[in-house]
């Protein structure tokens, strides 16, 4: 029986630097033990899921509806996916609500690990490290520079 990864990322921008990292490290997955899952995000304007489906086609995706939503909405959307999907492992990329929404469902008992990226020497990305740090299960990044930040935060 395979498990299921559930990748969490903004549908604004399809072609940049998080959207080409998540095609590189689905491609070394193992689809066979891996079911790959990327929960795009729906805004009212600038997000908009059909622009990375048309990009990326052979991805798994499903649809956070986050239209008009303040803060506290789009916290719930993003639970409500991951209780949906129940993935064994929560991956957020550049959704800074899909932090909030994992460590949420963390307190409340769900056994979906926390992958946290650091894709770049952001300082926001680094305070964010620093902020959810008691509900990581894994922390990533692709330089020793942003390992050494990280390691700091």
């Amino acid at each position: 029986m395979s498990k299921t990864i559930l990748f969490c990322c903004s549908s604004a921008n399809p072609e940049g630097g998080m959207q080409t990292w998540l095609e590189r490290i689905c491609s070394g997955v193992d689809r066979d033990r891996w079911r790959q899952v990327v929960a795009l995000v729906r805004g009212i304007q600038f997000h908009s899921p059909e622009k990375f489906k048309t990009v990326y086609p052979s991805f798994e995706t499903v649809e956070i509806d986050g239209r008009g939503m303040a803060t506290e909405g789009r916290i719930r959307a993003v639970m409500r996916c991951v209780r949906k999907i129940n993935p064994d492992v929560f991956v957020p990329l550049t959704v800074i609500d899909a932090h909030d929404a994992i460590c949420r469902l963390k307190l409340q008992g769900w056994a979906t690990k926390y992958l946290l990226t650091v894709i770049g020497n952001v300082p926001a990305q680094i305070l964010d490290a620093q902020r959810y740090r008691d509900f990581v299960d894994l922390a990533v990044c692709p330089g020793g520079l942003t390992c050494r930040l990280l390691e700091w935060a």
